[in-house]
């Protein structure tokens, strides 16, 4: 049997001019905020992912990266959805390795949900640091937690 492994997966936290983050409200779960992320695909780099996800989650790739955090965060699926097939990739990985970025959306981006099909979010909100990690619950609350307060600490012009 082979031994499941972390999926390799990109974050963004994208910021605007007023050191806000962008905070996506999931479509399957009602009252779950998250950041856009998602799987590295064979063959791609993360910021070509990073890039691909971002068009397909929130229907724009408008963004400056601003930087990588230069370690990977790791988090593991709840035991319940380990080898579910609802999302094909959880039958085969215990969790994700994530490479997060941190973007600056350009000023005149325009955010649409409906690029892909099957919409992964219903709303966005524009919140501070702060206000995002109380609203995360769950198994990702501290990989999100790590990735937000390195940035708070390392780019603190662009997060308040």
């Amino acid at each position: 049997m082979e031994e499941k492994q972390y999926r390799p997966n990109v974050a963004a936290i994208i910021v605007n001019n007023k050191r806000e983050m962008l905070i996506c409200a999931r479509s399957d779960m009602p009252y779950v905020w998250q950041i856009p992320e998602g799987g590295i695909n064979e063959g791609e780099d993360p910021k070509t992912a990073l890039l691909r996800e971002l068009k397909e989650e929130i229907g724009t790739d408008e963004v400056d990266i601003i930087a990588k955090i230069p370690f990977p965060i790791k988090y593991m699926f709840p035991e319940e959805s380990i080898g579910k097939k609802g999302r094909n990739f959880k039958a085969r990985y215990i969790g994700q390795e994530q490479s997060y970025f941190l973007v600056h959306l350009h000023e005149d981006a325009q955010i649409d949900l409906r690029t892909f099909f099957p919409q992964e979010f219903v709303n966005v909100r524009w919140v501070n640091a702060n206000e995002f990690l109380e609203k995360i619950i769950g198994f990702k609350k501290e990989a999100y937690t790590t990735a937000v307060k390195w940035c708070l600490e390392n780019y603190p012009k662009w997060l308040a």
